[in-house]
């Protein structure tokens, strides 16, 4: 969004300043890795494990993320990233990292992704910090990933965390279902099977054609020369613009089964032969959901607590958009804090 009252000359050189700092340097953004450990999966996943940076406060905390990006924006930069305020609240955080397809994952399904990959990395999250019960964050399309799983599997879980978590496909304004619904979908992928990341990128591009080139960039405008801020921004950028391929046969499955037909809300998504069920979800969930989400409208994500009919729902709305919610300044002072407290809280005892 073009900034009120700001001329469109002074705008755009506000673009051809942050521009030049931005490609001062032809070097690569780093992402220097602070994990403590990198446990292996199956196939392209991992684990990245992070140790609490106090006294351990709570059980495990596996954080699922989307297929569509990579993981580093949980980890975005020092003192700016949802990773370490979590091991700051005393929590032993595995994050799961999908890996990027290629041709020989083309036929990967989506079950392959929730009941193979996700189930194993849950069971080795278990096994690497000795619990039988272990808390979950998903966030936005890994939270409708990990809702799945938590409805097949709920008695490996003690708390659930959703993140801007789409649950509702087909509420009004929902941007992605109405191109879902429009698009040719086989015909989007490649030879080798697979949806080409740059596919994704233009197809996310059209749904915010005012945050290319230099409009994304308009919330850092008064970065001056503060050579942290520029970092962190290059980074953000650096992630916004790498989408890795999809598997193709997951991607169809997905779009096909939420975005078109909302079999999730519906509790008609079949998994390795499963119901996925969320009046199944019987443990404690907290729902945080962001007011300007471009992408997942709140509708979309507060149908969570009428789909699973529990009382142990609870949800926080965040001023903001999408990424904001787990990446913005604003917001890391907020959300880690409330996730932990949730985390942490006593159970309440069900009267005799």
């Amino acid at each position: 969004m073009i900034l009120p009252g700001l001329a469109a000359a002074a705008l755009q050189a506000e673009r051809e300043r942050l521009d030049a700092l931005l490609s001062a340097s032809a070097e690569l953004v780093s992402w220097p890795d602070r994990s403590a450990a990198c446990l292996p999966v199956e196939g392209k996943a991992s684990l990245l494990y992070y140790p609490p940076l106090n006294d351990p406060a709570a059980r495990p905390l596996l954080l699922v993320y989307s297929l569509v990006n990579r993981v580093h924006v949980l980890d975005l930069a020092p003192g700016h990233s949802l990773v370490e305020r979590l091991q700051r609240l005393g929590h032993p955080v595995y994050v799961l990292d999908w890996g990027r397809p290629n041709a020989s994952d083309a036929g990967l399904s989506l079950a392959d992704y929730v009941c193979g990959y996700l189930s194993t990395a849950v069971g080795l999250v278990r096994r690497h910090g000795g619990a039988r019960t272990i808390d979950l964050l998903g966030i936005c399309q890994g939270g409708s990933l990990a809702l799945c799983l938590a409805s097949l599997e709920p008695r490996a879980f003690n708390r659930l965390v959703t993140l801007v978590t789409p649950v509702d496909f087909h509420t009004p304004g929902d941007v992605l279902a109405d191109l879902a619904r429009v698009l040719d979908l086989p015909a989007l992928l490649a030879p080798d099977g697979n949806l080409p990341g740059a596919v994704l990128a233009a197809l996310f591009g059209m749904l915010r054609p005012l945050r290319g080139a230099g409009a994304a960039r308009a919330p850092w405008l008064d970065v001056g020369v503060d050579t942290e801020k520029i970092e962190r921004l290059r980074r953000l950028l650096a992630w916004q613009a790498d989408y890795p391929d999809q598997a193709g046969r997951a991607w169809l499955e997905f779009v096909t089964a939420c975005y078109r037909e909302n079999r999730l809300l519906q509790g008609t998504l079949v998994l390795d032969r499963h119901v996925v069920d969320l009046r199944r979800l019987r443990l404690p969930v907290l729902n945080v959901f962001a007011r300007a989400d471009h992408l997942v409208p709140p509708a979309a994500s507060q149908a969570l607590g009428r789909a699973m009919g529990s009382r142990r729902y609870q949800e926080l709305a965040i001023e903001g958009g999408h990424v904001g919610v787990f990446a913005g300044r604003r917001s890391l002072e907020i959300v880690p804090p409330a996730i932990s407290r949730f985390l942490t809280a006593t159970p309440i005892k069900k009267p005799r």
